[in-house]
């Protein structure tokens, strides 16, 4: 048995691009599997980091210093931010309140609609299809 793992291992294994490609491949899923709980946060900054970047560098151009544009753009973002948790989300939160509590009825609305299709247009709707 061992034989023949040994034989199947030097017939699948003896190229070393294929061993760097098995080792590439564990250690990539190992971080995500071990790491995944950081992974998000980090993919989060980096995006975040880079969409930053340009209004940094157009601050930078006008003649701001980095710090002093890096600190604007900071606060912009932040205070972005703050409307939108106090603003706009207490509305669409609202807003979907009443799209759960009004759902019953549209769909009522919906089957009501559907149902008249057949008398409206009998040669393209038949009854047994609704």
């Amino acid at each position: 048995m061992l034989e023949m793992l040994m034989q199947w291992y030097r017939r699948r294994f003896s190229d070393p691009e294929a061993i760097a490609l098995l080792v590439i491949l564990v250690a990539g899923f190992s971080i995500l599997f071990f790491f995944s709980g950081l992974l998000a946060p980090l993919l989060v900054a980096i995006v975040l980091a880079y969409l930053l970047e340009w209004p940094t560098a157009r601050l930078q151009a006008i003649g701001c210093s980095r710090r002093w544009a890096a600190s604007i753009v900071l606060i912009l973002f932040v205070g972005i931010l703050l409307l939108m948790a106090f603003v706009v989300m207490p509305i669409a939160w609202q807003q979907g309140i009443y799209l759960i509590r009004d759902m019953p009825g549209m769909l009522n609305k919906l089957s009501d609609f559907a149902a008249t299709l057949p008398r409206r247009y009998p040669a393209l709707m038949d009854a047994g299809i609704i």
